[in-house]
């Protein structure tokens, strides 16, 4: 387990600290087994509030191997906790699916900073993972997203929540995670049934056939398959067998 790349040795580890270990471990080798891609990925995990993490690999042939490593790079920008995804295919450079590329963060902070009525932004050498921004209304929050779309769009997905900004990796969002949990347990696209209001929950509506709140977004409502009540209304009649979906 190379537990001396992080200087530790295993008998330093509580009895509880090291089932924890044997926990991720198995998870690990489960989440890269479990991946359809057959170039070369893993992902890393930090301890939260610790130095040190695991990392994971798995090989296009199927091999897995993990072991420990020293994060404290990572730990001195981001105290709590640190996952990041990474893949590589044949002849191209490694990439961390999860982390917004350093150059695109800074041109998102760039590009931020000339919004005079921005009220707040993320700034470099925060972590990677999303990048947030708040504006005045949400109406000017969708007004900079559409702006924006053009020169970032090939990088990363912009969601507005309200009036703000969510941004995260290209790839990522609540539509792909939906789609990531029915693949995983080999599941068909029709067996989750999604519900939102806002604008940051059109995509995964529209992708997996489901329900808007009544009382949302007007133009979320609008697009929506389906409208519901609320929540409670929508899980009610998913488990009345009685009632027509």
């Amino acid at each position: 387990l190379y537990f001396e790349t992080c200087g530790m040795a295993r008998h330093l580890l509580t009895e509880a600290q090291q089932r924890e270990v044997d926990d991720l471990m198995v998870a690990a080798t489960l989440a890269s087994e479990s991946q359809v891609e057959r170039d070369a990925w893993g992902w890393t995990v930090r301890i939260p509030l610790k130095s040190w993490g695991i990392f994971c690999g798995v090989e296009p042939e199927g091999m897995v191997c993990t072991r420990f490593s020293n994060l404290a790079a990572e730990a001195a920008r981001d105290p709590v906790g640190l996952f990041a995804v990474q893949r590589m295919t044949p002849n191209t450079p490694m990439r961390q699916s999860s982390l917004i590329p350093a150059d695109v963060f800074a041109a998102l902070e760039k590009a931020m900073a000339g919004y005079a009525d921005i009220e707040s932004f993320s700034r470099v050498g925060e972590s990677r993972r999303h990048y947030y921004a708040t504006f005045p209304s949400q109406e000017r929050a969708l007004a900079v997203s559409r702006e924006l779309q053009p020169a970032f769009g090939h990088a990363v997905s912009l969601f507005v929540n309200g009036p703000h900004i969510n941004i995260g990796n290209r790839g990522t969002g609540k539509a792909q995670g939906v789609s990531f949990v029915l693949r995983h347990f080999a599941l068909p696209d029709d067996a989750a049934a999604v519900v939102g209001d806002d604008y940051n929950d059109l995509d995964m509506i529209l992708r997996h056939n489901g329900w808007a709140v009544a009382g949302g977004r007007p133009e979320v409502v609008a697009q929506a398959p389906h409208v519901c009540e609320s929540v409670g209304a929508l899980i009610d009649t998913l488990f009345d067998l009685e009632q027509p979906i």
